[in-house]
């Protein structure tokens, strides 16, 4: 029987999926505070399973258009709010996504 596993859980192993139990609620200083990782620009607040994941340029680009959201030209006060994010969504991508300015 052949393995089938992508290159990345060969390596690392699969990650299980997060539960998403909805109705978490941003903590507003967790979500602004600059982001701590060296590619990192903004971060995303999952509600539905109280997650703040950092993101690149391009992962901020990216979700921003599927959002229909223009992007900031300073992230300063600014972050990310979806509903299920790529650990609990049974899809592993960001739904319900929306630029959010404090």
């Amino acid at each position: 029987m052949q393995n089938k596993k992508n290159p990345a859980e060969k390596l690392f192993g699969a990650v299980p999926k997060v539960i998403c139990t909805g109705g978490h609620d941003v903590d507003i200083e967790k979500a602004t505070v600059p982001v701590d990782r060296e590619d990192g620009v903004v971060r995303v607040f999952c509600k539905g399973c109280g997650k703040y994941l950092p993101i690149t340029m391009n992962g901020a680009q990216e979700i921003a258009k599927n959002a229909g959201a223009e992007l900031p030209s300073d992230f300063f006060g600014v972050y990310f709010e979806s509903d299920q994010c790529v650990f609990c969504s049974d899809e592993r991508e960001f739904k319900g996504v929306v630029l959010k300015h404090i």
